[in-house]
């Protein structure tokens, strides 16, 4: 029989540096960092413990991770509804209580969060008004005391696809999908820190379809958007950012002019270098692309394939350090299975690392994760079926390139789905995921 998902409040990984001392770690960290780099972390993943509450069934998670503690978000249904809860576990390592972040009486469901350098969590998600979808947010600070909900997104037109980011002090930037009648375009919204929002503005070209919005947020509150785009030979993937004080840069085109584009996301260094990556077809196969836009709005020349050729690749994501170096996962078949490959970038020079196989061969594989801490050094999570079971997985990978051994997280006999994952600056991870033997709960583990 499975072993039970322990409910425990006091479940602690190594301790999470405290801000009181993260001056003297920063300072430290120039001496250590070689050594960060050339050795993978050799401990194991922590058993893993149940985030939502027992007997209540619990979808689609979501973490933030930042040095003052952990954010976990996810939907569960209540008498015929959705709502969104969310949970906090401070740098102490105690889980606080099991939170309604939705308001009751409409489905609330894709939830999205990030964590401030205080550990103070802003959540959106979309849900009914009783007439059209719309963007809500709310922030769980770490003393467990909510905001009021606010509307994001204006009434009497349906928005979806909400996501989020946050900079260092709690300043955060929303972007979805505003549906006006005829197409949908992205839009976007900041909320300060004091819960100040400002002006909903129009990210997208106008007369253009718009697609899956994403955004990242640098220290300082600048926001890079990036969105697919149907354009006249192909559905491209664009660009544009936002300054703190709300200022709109053009324009800019990422990807080629031919074939279609799909998956496109985001990550942002402290500095405001943006790296992004996507899926596009190329000559029929779907590969897995890049490229970067420094601060000052320079995007590289050259789009760079990231998967190999022969096989299509799907579900890119990407991590960056501070410098903007960064980390890619994707799945991509072998020719039998599917697998979950990795490759390297470094910002200043271009320059990709070979390309590595992190999932075992003659296993599917699917669901990539990927995190990474200031030094380069990064986490993956994946879902692998093991013949009966989906298993969460997970691998690291030091900014060396060093990969360290596959790890099986969630426990054996529970099927699983949404793995996700995050780290702070001292690669403290944690994933999380949906695990399902009768009642679907939210489980999570604490990594090397």
């Amino acid at each position: 029989m499975p072993r039970k998902l322990p409910d425990n409040d006091q479940i602690t990984a190594r301790p999470t540096t405290p801000r009181l001392v993260r001056l003297c770690a920063l300072l430290a960290a120039a001496i250590v960092a070689a050594a960060v780099s050339a050795t993978p972390a050799a401990a194991s993943w922590g058993q893993p413990f149940a985030v939502s509450k027992e007997g209540q069934n619990a979808l689609t998670p979501k973490v933030a991770v930042d040095d003052s503690g952990t954010a976990f978000v996810w939907v569960r249904p209540v008498s015929g509804d959705l709502i969104v809860q969310a949970r906090l576990r401070s740098f102490f390592g105690t889980l606080g209580p099991v939170h309604d972040i939705s308001p009751p009486g409409e489905d609330a469901f894709r939830p999205d969060v990030a964590i401030d350098t205080d550990g103070d969590a802003v959540i959106t998600w979309q849900r009914s008004d009783g007439t059209n979808v719309r963007i809500q947010a709310r922030q769980l600070s770490t003393d467990n005391t909510l905001t009021a909900v606010q509307d994001l997104s204006a009434p009497g037109q349906d928005a979806s696809a909400p996501q989020v980011s946050v900079a260092d002090e709690g300043d955060a930037v929303f972007t979805w999908l505003q549906f006006n009648g005829t197409i949908d375009r992205v839009q976007a919204r900041a909320r300060a820190a004091d819960g100040t929002l400002s002006p909903v503005q129009v990210i997208s070209p106008p007369g253009k379809q718009s697609f899956d919005p994403n955004v990242g947020v640098d220290a300082n509150g600048d926001a890079v958007l990036v969105w697919r785009s149907s354009q006249s030979t192909a559905v491209r993937v664009q660009t544009r950012a936002r300054s703190a004080l709300g200022t709109l840069t053009s324009i800019q085109t990422l990807s080629g002019q031919n074939g279609s584009t799909g998956e496109p996301e985001v990550a942002v260094d402290d500095g405001g270098d943006a790296v992004f990556t996507w899926r596009r077809s190329v000559t029929g196969v779907q590969r897995i692309e890049t490229r970067v836009r420094s601060a000052a709005g320079v995007l590289s020349a050259n789009v760079q394939q990231l998967s190999p050729a022969g096989q299509s690749a799907f579900q890119p994501h990407v991590g960056v350090d501070t410098d903007g170096d960064a980390v890619y996962t994707w799945q991509r078949s072998d020719g039998t299975n599917t697998r979950i490959q990795s490759r390297a970038r470094t910002f200043s020079t271009g320059v990709l690392s070979p390309v590595q196989d992190l999932s075992d061969a003659g296993q599917n594989a699917d669901s990539p994760q990927v995190a990474v801490d200031i030094f380069g050094n990064a986490a993956f999570v994946w879902r692998r079926f093991d013949g009966a079971h989906s298993v969460v997985q997970a691998r690291t990978r030091t900014v060396g390139g060093a990969l360290g051994a596959v790890d099986d997280v969630s426990v054996a006999g529970e099927t699983t789905a949404d793995p996700q994952v995050g780290v702070d600056q001292d690669f403290n991870a944690t994933a999380t995921w949906m695990r399902d033997i009768v009642i679907d709960r939210i489980a999570a583990a604490l990594g090397p």
